[in-house]
């Protein structure tokens, strides 16, 4: 009998994807914007294409060409960090795995640990990516930060150098792309007209074009504007469903302005605190209206199960992902806000 081998590097499996859809209730974010190309560098700066701009064209007969307008045209620059995230890990002594009975009761086996240990990793990625976490430059600590969803949307009210290197101490997003839009107020009196302003402010900025947003929202936020519904001043739109069914539904999904459409869905991640990530009272009233095609994931190195030397007391390891959040273009998205001392 022959024996035949051939060379092939050995690549550990990428079943990160495969975790965030065990999840994907709970990785909302990751699951609308997919993964992106893998990062070449710890930081990487993507050029932006400026959207094209007309003027006035008109020229005279016969007269030579305007050579001081050559250098008008220019590209943006974005850039991107990566994060290392890393897991509490697992383990599991090797008494219980003497047990069946207990294992089989408390769900306590090897293969369950390992499992809810990365999914625990992937939600909480889910919630850095969705905070409004600031960008840590790679330095000597060797531990770089991704900018968060709701950091890369915080808007731009002055239209200056000077107004948008304010709004982050590393790696400032050119004015010209920094978002027009957005609130922090009391959102439990956040009205529907209040919140149309603001999708035509982000449809103004975004140019040409019927403009189409995903609201990723807290519970609070979401049941604010679902009650938009019963404040309607219409009698026949007050009642969504048949009285002799005696339900009361008050669910909105979809808004359709001109120009601009935006459908909203519950995230029960978004707004968590930077520094602990915990989901805080003022998170439920925090949403982001994004443009879905704008993000992705850039993933240095999938989700990978690092088993550790069992030093006596059972098998452990942990799990490790290193990725980024990247935004292609943030004009014409925005966020709301909830002022905490409100509450």
């Amino acid at each position: 009998m022959a024996y035949f081998t051939a060379d092939r590097e050995l690549v550990d499996p990428d079943f990160q994807d495969g975790v965030v859809a065990s999840k994907r209730e709970d990785c909302i974010l990751q699951t609308i914007i997919g993964r992106g190309k893998k990062p070449t560098d710890w930081e990487q700066k993507n050029q932006v294409e400026a959207f094209p701009e007309a003027y006035n064209a008109r020229s005279a007969e016969g007269a030579d060409h305007n050579e001081a307008n050559f250098a008008e045209y220019k590209d943006f620059v974005l850039a991107h960090v990566c994060e290392v995230f890393d897991s509490k890990g697992y383990l599991v002594t090797r008494h219980r795995q003497m047990l069946p009975g207990h294992n089989e009761k408390s769900g306590e086996t090897l293969t369950r640990k390992r499992m809810k240990d990365a999914q625990n990793l992937m939600l909480s990625i889910e919630r850095a990516i969705s905070s409004d976490q600031e960008a840590v430059a790679y330095g000597e600590s060797h531990n770089p930060v991704t900018r968060g969803l709701l950091s890369w949307l915080k808007p731009l009210a002055t239209r200056t150098d000077a107004g948008a290197s304010t709004l982050h101490s590393v790696h400032t997003i050119p004015k010209e792309l920094c978002p027009v839009a957005g609130l922090t107020t009391n959102v439990a009196n956040l009205t529907e007209a209040a919140f149309k302003a603001e999708l035509i402010k982000a449809r103004k900025q975004r140019g040409t074009g019927n403009m189409s947003l995903v609201g990723l929202v807290g519970i609070d936020l979401k049941t604010v504007m679902s009650e938009w519904l019963s404040k309607a001043t219409d009698v026949n739109l007050r009642r969504t469903q048949p009285a002799d069914l005696k339900k009361i539904t008050l669910i909105c999904d979809d808004f359709n302005f001109d120009g601009v459409t935006c459908h909203v869905m519950y995230d029960g991640q978004i707004g968590a605190d930077a520094s602990t990530m915990a989901i805080g009272d003022a998170s439920h009233y925090t949403g982001a209206f994004i443009d879905p095609k704008m993000w992705n994931i850039g993933t240095l190195e999938a989700l990978r199960d690092f088993p550790l030397p069992d030093k006596g007391a059972g098998p452990r390891g942990y799990h490790t992902a290193t990725l980024r959040l990247t935004c292609l273009n943030p004009m014409g998205q925005f966020a709301i806000r909830h002022q905490v001392s409100q509450l």
